[in-house]
């Protein structure tokens, strides 16, 4: 990132955990595009990502400089749009649903994501085995619905350090005098490397609802790019720059 941004004081927060992901084409991923705050632009390939964590949140671990913080766990549905910000490239979550409130507040005051609550579920155990069934879910009231499932999984790799994430965010404040927005403004976040004790793959399937395109995303028009499940991870989130 460009060390000139001007930077948020934000401690970094170290979370563990398992994540399901697939990356898929779609002719329709285009209509999102309108979804984007000013300043990202969608990457021209047509591609979401879809990604479920599991996730247990430590505050108090030494390398993030600060105690007697909670420590909770919470799962968080995403659909999230690659795309860039001048020569920053990185992710825009247009759809995030959390079970957790307070993982919730946190994120849409600290950071500005649009976190909603939704049920999210998956079936991932402590330690997954070859030839397993995996299935994940999120039910919103805000009529959005994800189911993914990766059937008969293998493993594809161990103890891999995975890039630093870059993700995008719209923080707004609106104004109480009038229908203004009092601000708004593009925040450049992300995570340290991503350590995962084990990846996995498997035959990848979805089925998605979305109220914000008219034509719907579905497995039968989309091609997946890749499909994955990292058991046992570790990541340090806490940066963001505007």
């Amino acid at each position: 990132m460009d060390n000139n941004l001007e930077a948020y004081p934000s401690l970094p927060v170290t979370m563990y955990g398992s994540a399901v992901s697939i990356w898929l084409s779609n002719k329709n991923v285009g209509q999102y595009e309108s979804y984007l705050p000013k300043g990202v632009e969608i990457n021209q390939n047509n591609e979401i990502r879809l990604r479920i964590w599991d996730l247990k949140m430590d505050s108090e671990s030494e390398m993030n400089l600060t105690k007697k913080l909670v420590n909770y766990s919470f799962k968080e549905a995403v659909l999230a749009i690659p795309s860039m910000n001048g020569k920053i490239f990185g992710e825009y979550p247009l759809h995030m649903y959390s079970d957790s409130f307070l993982y919730t507040s946190l994120a849409r005051e600290t950071i500005g994501w649009n976190v909603k609550e939704g049920e999210i579920s998956s079936n991932i155990e402590s330690e997954l085995k070859p030839g397993q069934n995996i299935e994940t879910s999120a039910k919103t009231d805000w009529n959005f619905k994800l189911n993914m499932s990766i059937k008969s999984i293998s493993l594809s790799e161990e103890n891999e350090s995975l890039p630093e994430g870059t993700w995008f965010a719209n923080k707004i404040v609106a104004s109480p005098f009038s229908k203004e927005n009092y601000s708004e403004e593009l925040i450049i976040g992300g995570s340290s490397e991503i350590k995962v004790e084990k990846i996995w793959t498997g035959d990848g399937n979805f089925e998605m609802s979305d109220n914000l395109i008219d034509n719907q995303i579905i497995r039968e028009e989309s091609e997946i790019n890749k499909v994955e499940i990292w058991e046992n991870l570790e990541m340090s989130v806490g940066y963001a720059q505007k």
